[in-house]
């Protein structure tokens, strides 16, 4: 008889026992069984078997070809909610055919870029290649989503690992602002552009996870002043970042250059 898990489904510990960790390889190269050849634009759920286990897959715009599932722009993947385990790290393998712009996240929503954190977006500029989120401050029981914000993509296979949901959960403690501004040079009435500078957290650490990672989505900058209001060979700005329920210290960068903007020339 086959054990059913449904997006939040309990996990049949007496028929099945699994580690601290266990990793699942889904091959996505064949449709597993009554999977969409046509997109649809709902989310709707749909079965893989895999050792006699069903596992629930949501599916928009996605759809099964010969030799790899299909992701067109904007499609989800809603992966497997395991009661008791929290999704910690997915690889995904995709094609020669797959497009070098598609760019993929892990998103905790089905209809917006929420990533969350080590699941920011990637570029999947190789073919024939592997893509690896490392997941932080997953919960179990949770449906998370494999989000394509652009382009198309060919997978052919999905490693996700689940670990006990009762594990430490790794902490992010504090974030700063590294790097160095790219735009040094304004005029009157422009806005500070912080492009160039990143944000990193610092986490408490773990076996199996770096102390330090670069945080690209979810943040706010504040900047202050807002513009540049007078002509300066040394001006400077105050800034900060917050990320969740933390904000950096105050940040001052100085030595931008100000000067006038052109005159407006009016033709007679």
């Amino acid at each position: 008889m086959k054990k059913v898990f449904l997006f939040i489904a309990a996990l049949a510990m007496s028929a099945m026992t699994w580690a601290t960790e266990q990793t699942l390889t889904f091959d996505l190269s064949k449709n597993p069984g009554g999977w969409p050849t046509t997109n649809s634009k709902t989310l709707t759920n749909y079965t893989y078997t895999l050792e006699d286990v069903d596992y629930t897959f949501g599916l928009m715009d996605v759809k099964c070809n010969s030799g790899y599932t299909m992701f067109t722009a904007t499609a989800v993947m809603g992966l497997p909610a395991i009661e008791g385990y929290k999704l910690t790290k997915v690889v995904a393998k995709n094609t020669s055919g797959c497009s070098t712009a598609v760019k993929v996240g892990i998103s905790s929503s089905a209809s917006s870029e929420d990533y969350i954190s080590g699941g920011d977006a990637q570029t999947w500029s190789k073919q024939n290649s592997s893509y690896t989120y490392e997941l932080d401050e997953t919960s179990d029981n949770t449906v998370y989503y494999l989000y394509v914000t652009n382009k198309n993509a060919q997978v052919t296979e999905l490693e996700l690992t689940y670990t006990d949901g009762t594990s430490p959960t790794v902490t992010l403690d504090s974030i700063v602002i590294r790097g160095k501004a790219t735009k040094m040079e304004y005029k009157v009435g422009e806005a500070f552009d912080p492009a160039g500078l990143e944000v990193w957290g610092y986490y408490t650490k773990t076996v199996k996870h770096d102390s330090t990672s670069q945080i690209k989505s979810g943040i706010a900058w504040s900047i202050d002043p807002e513009t540049f209001e007078e002509v300066s060979d040394n001006a400077s700005v105050t800034l900060s970042v917050s990320y969740k329920d933390l904000t950096t210290t105050d940040t001052t960068i100085t030595g931008i250059k100000v000067t006038e903007k052109p005159a407006k020339i009016t033709t007679i």
